[in-house]
């Protein structure tokens, strides 16, 4: 036994064991993450011994960018290191300081950008966002808890308009009232309130139906109150 760990020892600190070659690969195309970035948070080179720093430092590292959700590593005897990254996507915008913040669907801060990107904004968050910096992407923030659970209701807002096909004309979600959650279809000219979003895929599905048959009125649709009980109806606008 003890030959045995000399010669695991003895190979692990010998040549053999040094990177020959650093494959990495990002789960979606056109990734946010650069691969040379990659490579430079992981610590490692060509040369060094691979079972030199632990597969925790080296995951560890790679997620000092926000924009990595998770890291496997796989190394093998002829010297090549494997690194898988899923990449977390921007599914939100948040309108600060004549700026934006990127997160994505579970609530993590990707980053502060000048530039606005093609998916909705939330509106109504209460999270203290006044340390967000352009260096954001160097740390790892969340939206609060309060925010985090009307996020999941926006995230299922989103699924079930994706699924009636009207999640492209959704512009902005207003999460502040959780007893009323408020949805803008900007390019329809319409406001929706949806009330605490119960039955929702029934409520989208009100939505969907009114939008296509006030087509061209400005106007508000109120899907908000008990479905058993109360009307759901479109109030044209001035």
């Amino acid at each position: 036994f003890i030959l045995i760990i000399l010669a695991i020892s003895a190979i692990i600190v010998s040549g053999i064991c040094n990177i020959k070659k650093i494959n990495i690969s990002i789960n979606i195309e056109n990734p946010k993450i650069q691969v040379n970035e990659i490579e430079s948070l992981s610590g490692l080179t060509i040369g060094q011994n691979m079972f030199k720093k632990s597969k925790k430092q080296i995951i560890d590292n790679i997620k000092k960018n926000t924009y990595v959700e998770d890291v496997k590593i796989s190394r093998r005897l002829n010297g090549t290191i494997s690194i898988n990254i899923n990449q977390r996507e921007v599914k939100y915008i948040i309108n600060y300081a004549e700026s934006y913040i990127y997160i994505d669907g579970q609530g993590y801060i990707l980053e502060l950008s000048s530039e606005p990107q093609n998916v909705p904004a939330i509106l109504g968050v209460t999270t203290d966002l006044s340390n967000i910096t352009s260096d954001t992407e160097e740390k790892t923030i969340r939206l609060n808890d309060v925010d985090l659970k009307k996020l999941s209701t926006v995230n299922s807002i989103m699924e079930n308009a994706k699924t009636n096909d009207i999640d492209g004309i959704i512009t902005r979600i207003d999460m502040a009232n959780d007893k009323d959650y408020i949805v803008y279809l900007d390019s329809e000219n319409k406001i929706v309130y949806l009330g605490n979003c119960s039955d929702l895929n029934t409520r989208i599905l009100y939505v969907k139906s009114i939008v296509r048959e006030e087509a061209g009125r400005k106007g508000e649709i109120f899907v908000n109150g008990n479905l058993n009980s109360s009307y759901v109806y479109f109030k044209e606008g001035v």
